[in-house]
């Protein structure tokens, strides 16, 4: 039997912010000349859980919990589920903005 996804995605006040049973997941502030996007990852009672930060090495977003944490295989499934989430918004972006050059 597979996981049922617990979260809503959104965004507020401008950034993207992902809402699951467990923890909230809220973009980060840009850092200046970067193209891509950093998450942190927030139990619902506020506790650092992690950060989800572009690996340039693999050229895609990684997750990296924090310490001593420890997640059930649906809270691991949230996760994914956001990454696919943000990496196809990423790669639609990045499909528009060829078309974009391709008309010019």
């Amino acid at each position: 039997m597979g996981h049922k996804p617990s979260g809503q995605l959104k965004l507020v006040d401008g950034k993207t912010v992902a809402d699951f049973k467990f923890f909230t997941i809220t973009e980060l502030p840009q850092v200046r000349k970067r193209k891509t996007r950093d998450y942190e990852i927030t139990s619902k009672r506020g506790v650092l859980l992690g950060h989800i930060n572009w690996y340039t090495p693999w050229r895609q977003h990684t997750f990296q919990p924090a310490g001593e944490t420890v997640w059930s295989d649906g809270c691991m499934a949230d996760i994914q589920l956001f990454l696919n989430t943000i990496r196809g918004v990423r790669l639609m972006c990045d499909g528009a903005k060829q078309e974009g050059v391709k008309a010019k």
